[in-house]
């Protein structure tokens, strides 16, 4: 089973491209009267085209599960999946407040229902917040206490072998809140996921990835999200959406939804709302075939998970390791040394013959300038470990943006590309820039130097 290190956010890996949304949108007539246009300034979706989702009434095999829904990018609704859980009984606020743990058990608490993801969240413990969750504007989105995961049974088709005893389930998150939530459209990379609803209505709006990954805008890719407001979507700012077709579902208590990696979601709750879903990684034509001889209905906590914030913090390192090979053996490069190695970089262009646009070209020079903490136009060991600091995730969230639209702008003309020799047209560029930098160029501050250009500056 491949490693971990498949998660990491900004990689592409064999065949698979993380190819995240372009946060640009498609050039539109500026005299376009868009106050016209069905569903402008309302909420996400409200006129346009929808389809349903699949419904069927109970948990596949896992060969047929992953073979039909995860390979497939395809998803269902299974009805009264969550029933098979004692949770869907137990879980009552005296329930909760019962449990001696609850009073010592740390949770996160977002501190407003429609998401917003630059307000932090608010860490009490769990008691308080069953306590207050009625009375305020506030919303759990953390890690199931351990105390309760004997309450919920692991979904049939993850139950294998080379699932469970391969790091593949990355994490089981508790969502409960008296109602009302809205949340962000946003899409996880690299993780499927099964959500299980034992309280309150869900409704959940779904666009195809793959048919509209350069039109649904994600102005924040590392962390998978779009600024649009999902109560009054601006066609002007995002004209993008203008044509998009839905997929919705409504969830009932006992009900599970499986929602493939990529696809873009958006979703409300109604009433008293408790939600768990299970995360695992994807990875393309896995079909697990160790499942023989598993004990039926294993609860969670039998099981390892590893949290949201560690695997963020992973990205994060990854990200760190990943600049850190641009130097290679230097102390510094210039921009100059900095876009010879970018369009060599092997998760990025490995050296094909993606045409040096001028986007990519701007997106480079604002990456560099992010990297460059110290302003001396030059990317060194001292700006590396400045972004290592605890104060300065923000901008390693910045650079990880940028790196996700390189990707993107990237995917989107190798698919040009692609096209035009489908049509016969020749892709072949007259490209004799040796710098991969046409007019740009960031002088360099004067340096002392000690001898001739190493070859690893190349």
């Amino acid at each position: 089973m491949p490693s971990f290190y498949f998660f990491l956010g900004f990689t592409i890996l064999g065949t698979v491209c993380l190819q995240w949304a372009n946060s640009a949108q498609p050039d539109v007539e500026t005299n376009r009267d868009f106050a016209s246009i069905p569903g402008h300034l309302e909420e996400l979706g409200a006129k346009n085209t929808k389809r349903s989702v699949e419904v069927i009434q109970s948990f596949p095999d896992p060969e047929t599960f992953f073979r039909t829904y995860v390979d497939g990018s395809k998803p269902v609704l299974i009805q009264n999946g969550a029933k098979m859980s004692s949770a869907f009984e137990k879980w009552t606020d005296k329930y909760f407040l019962s449990l001696p743990e609850s009073s010592e058990h740390k949770i996160q608490a977002e501190q407003r229902k429609k998401e917003k993801r630059t307000v932090p969240p608010e860490e009490m413990s769990f008691s308080d917040f069953v306590k207050t969750y009625t009375e305020k504007d506030i919303y759990m989105v953390s890690s199931v206490p351990e105390f309760i995961r004997k309450d919920i049974v692991l979904p049939p088709p993850l139950l294998c072998r080379d699932i469970t005893e391969a790091d593949m389930i990355a994490d089981a998150v508790m969502w409960f809140s008296s109602g009302g939530t809205k949340s962000v459209l946003h899409l996880d990379d690299g993780l499927d996921n099964i959500n299980c609803l034992f309280r309150g209505t869900k409704e959940l709006l779904f666009i195809d990835y793959q048919k509209y990954k350069h039109v649904v805008p994600i102005d924040f890719p590392a962390e998978g999200y779009s600024g649009v407001d999902v109560d009054r979507v601006d066609f002007e700012k995002y004209p993008g959406l203008i044509d998009v077709e839905y997929y919705n579902v409504t969830m009932q208590a006992g009900d599970c939804l499986f929602i493939p990696q990529r696809w873009f979601h958006q979703v409300r709750s109604y009433g008293r709302n408790i939600a768990v879903n299970l995360w695992w990684h994807h990875f393309p034509k896995f079909i697990p075939q160790y499942c023989d001889g598993m004990e039926p209905n294993q609860t969670l906590e039998k099981f390892n998970f590893t949290s949201l914030d560690e695997l963020m913090e992973s990205r994060e390192q990854d990200m760190l390791n990943h600049l850190q090979s641009y130097l290679r053996k230097m102390n510094e490069i210039s921009y100059r040394i900095f876009v010879r190695r970018l369009r060599k970089d092997p998760q990025l262009f490995n050296n094909d013959l993606t045409e040096w646009t001028e986007e990519l070209k701007a997106t480079a020079r604002k990456l560099f300038r992010l990297m460059d903490v110290d302003r001396d136009k030059h990317f060194s060991v001292s700006d590396l470990q400045v972004l290592e600091e605890e104060d300065n995730r923000g901008k390693m969230k910045e650079i990880m943006n940028d790196f996700y639209r390189m990707a993107d702008v990237i995917d989107k003309e190798r698919e040009k590309n692609n096209v035009e020799t489908e049509n016969g047209v020749s892709t072949e560029k007259d490209n004799d820039d040796s710098l991969g930098d046409g007019d740009y160029y960031i002088e360099p501050v004067s340096r002392k130097t000690t001898g001739k250009t190493s070859k690893d500056e190349l």
